[in-house]
C-alpha cells in the first residue's frame, strides 16, 4: 500500500490568527501532510497575486481559516488576497473546508487583543464574505484547539477525494513511473525546504543570545503531550512526557540529526516524527540540506534549539541554587 502525502494550502489573514495558523500547521504535519501559506514564501519577480496562484494550483487541498478580519485588499480588484486565494480555489475546483470564527469568540478576541482582532474598515465586504463561505463546507471555532480538532476530522475525508495527485514514496513508485516521480519528490523536497527556511526566519528572535522567546515557548511546549512507546525505551514501559521533556530526552538524537529513511530504526523513526516534527514549527529543529536525489529528509536541532535548552539549564541551575541556599538557612 502506497503512502502518498498531500500538500495543503492554509489561507488566513495573519496578526489575527497566529495561534490558529500554527495549531493547523503543526496538525498537518501530524497527519504526514505538508503545510503551505503565503507567508512561508519569499517574494519573486511576479506580483504577488501570480505567485499565491501558483502555489494554490500546485497544492492538493485548500483550507480556510476565517477570523473576525477581512484583510489585506488586493489594490486591483479591491477585495482581500484571503477572499481572492479563497474565490480562486473554488474556481479551480480544489477540494476544501472552511474553519470559521464563532461571533461570541471574536468578542473574546477583541478584549485580549484590541479592535485589531476585528474588522473596522471593510465590514459589508468582510460580511459578504463571511455568509458565502459558510454557505459551503464549514465547521466554527473559538480556540486554536477547535481548529485542530476540525482538521483532524476533516483531512481524513479530504485526501479521499479521487483524482488528487500528492507524493508518493521511492519505495513504492512504480518503475514505470519512477522518472516523472522523482521530478514530483525533488519540486516538493524544494518547496518544503524553502517553507521550512522561511518558517524559521520569522520564528527566530534578532538576537543570536535571544533565539526564541522562552518563557512562551516553554509554556507550549510544556501543553503538548507526547505518548512514548516502550519498545524504544530503556523500561518496556510506555511513558508521556511533555514536548518540553522530549526536547530534553531526545537532545542527543537530535543533535545528530534523525531521519525518515527507510530501514533507520524504530527509535529514530519515532523521534522524526513524533518529536522532531512538531519542534519544526517552534523552529527548534531544522532541515538539513541533502542532495536532490535522495528521496528522505533529516531533522536536527538548531541554534535556537541550543540557546533554549541553554537557557532551560541555566534556569533550572539558578533554581538549584536558590533552593540550596534556602536550606542552609
Amino acid at each position: 500500500m502506497e503512502e502518498r502525502r498531500f500538500q495543503v494550502f492554509i489561507s488566513s489573514t495573519f496578526e489575527d490568527l497566529r495561534e490558529e495558523r500554527q495549531a493547523a500547521v503543526e496538525t498537518v504535519l501530524k497527519a504526514g501532510h505538508i503545510p503551505a501559506g503565503m507567508e512561508l514564501f519569499t517574494a519573486g519577480n511576479q506580483s504577488q497575486m501570480e505567485v499565491i496562484r501558483q502555489w494554490i494550483r500546485d497544492c492538493d487541498l485548500f483550507v480556510l481559516i476565517l477570523g473576525g478580519r477581512y484583510g489585506s485588499i488586493e489594490p486591483t480588484s479591491g477585495l482581500s488576497y484571503t477572499e481572492l486565494e479563497y474565490r480562486y480555489a473554488i474556481e479551480l475546483d480544489k477540494p476544501f473546508f472552511a474553519i470559521v470564527i464563532r461571533e461570541s469568540a471574536i468578542e473574546l478576541k477583541v478584549k485580549d487583543k484590541g479592535l485589531k482582532a476585528v474588522e473596522r474598515a471593510n465590514v459589508s465586504l468582510y460580511e459578504a464574505f463571511r455568509k458565502d463561505v459558510c454557505s459551503k463546507h464549514s465547521a466554527f471555532f473559538e480556540t486554536a484547539q477547535e481548529v485542530k480538532l476540525a482538521i483532524y476530522e476533516s483531512l481524513p475525508q479530504l485526501v479521499k477525494t479521487p483524482g488528487l495527485a500528492g507524493w508518493v514514496s521511492g519505495r513504492d513508485a512504480d518503475l514505470k513511473n519512477a522518472a516523472a516521480l522523482d521530478v514530483i519528490r525533488l519540486t516538493q523536497a524544494n518547496r518544503e525546504l524553502q517553507a521550512e527556511i522561511n518558517k524559521l526566519k520569522k520564528s527566530v528572535a534578532k538576537g543570536a543570545a535571544n533565539l526564541v522567546d522562552y518563557q512562551a515557548t516553554s509554556t507550549l511546549l510544556k501543553g503538548k503531550r507526547v505518548d512514548i512507546p516502550g519498545s524504544i525505551i530503556d523500561t518496556g514501559k510506555a511513558i508521556t512526557l511533555t514536548l518540553q521533556e522530549c526536547l530534553l530526552t531526545f537532545e542527543s538524537s537530535l543533535v545528530r540529526g534523525v531521519r525518515n529513511q527507510s530501514g533507520v530504526h524504530e527509535a529514530e523513526s519515532f523521534v522524526f516524527h513524533e518529536v522532531a516534527s512538531p519542534l519544526l514549527v517552534y523552529g527548534l529543529v531544522e532541515a538539513d540540506k541533502v542532495p536532490t536525489s535522495v528521496h528522505w529528509r533529516r531533522f536536527r536541532l538548531s541554534k535556537a534549539g541550543a540557546a533554549y535548552i541553554r537557557e532551560y539549564r541555566l534556569q533550572s541551575a539558578q533554581a538549584g541554587a536558590v533552593k540550596t541556599a534556602a536550606k542552609k538557612k
